[in-house]
């Protein structure tokens, strides 16, 4: 199992699942809340399930291969200026990665994301076929 989750602080929470079928394949699993991630998450706004193709399986497989997002820490190292003073973040987004298989349950966070844990969040999205106009 892999999942996305993109909680957004104003924008409404989007999560992307993807399984395997019992016969090797791939199904994504998309939701879209009404909400605000930072506030109020709201329910599901429209939702999206599908089979990925032999071709789309094959690009997500080598993209989590060539990004090797899952072997990053869980989390960035609580960030601190140089005077010591502890950044505090303002707008964005959480950008959360999640893995559950034989090796055992990985997750990475990062508060809008850099390469490469936002080139797989958006090649998950990309796979719904759903746009947005605001990417943070």
């Amino acid at each position: 199992m892999l999942r996305f989750t993109w909680l957004r602080s104003f924008d409404a929470p989007v999560m992307v699942r993807v399984e395997a079928t019992a016969d090797a394949g791939l199904h994504l699993t998309a939701k879209e809340l009404s909400g605000a991630g930072g506030y109020d998450p709201g329910r599901i706004a429209r939702r999206l399930e599908r089979r990925l193709s032999a071709d789309e399986t094959a690009r997500l497989l080598a993209l989590l291969n060539e990004t090797r997002v899952l072997e990053l820490p869980p989390s960035d190292a609580c960030p601190v200026a140089e005077n010591g003073d502890l950044i505090i973040h303002g707008d964005g987004a959480h950008w959360i990665i999640e893995a559950n298989g034989p090796s055992g349950y990985r997750y990475v966070d990062r508060w809008s994301a850099q390469a490469p844990i936002r080139d797989l969040g958006l090649h998950l999205i990309g796979l719904t076929g759903w746009t947005y106009d605001r990417v943070y």
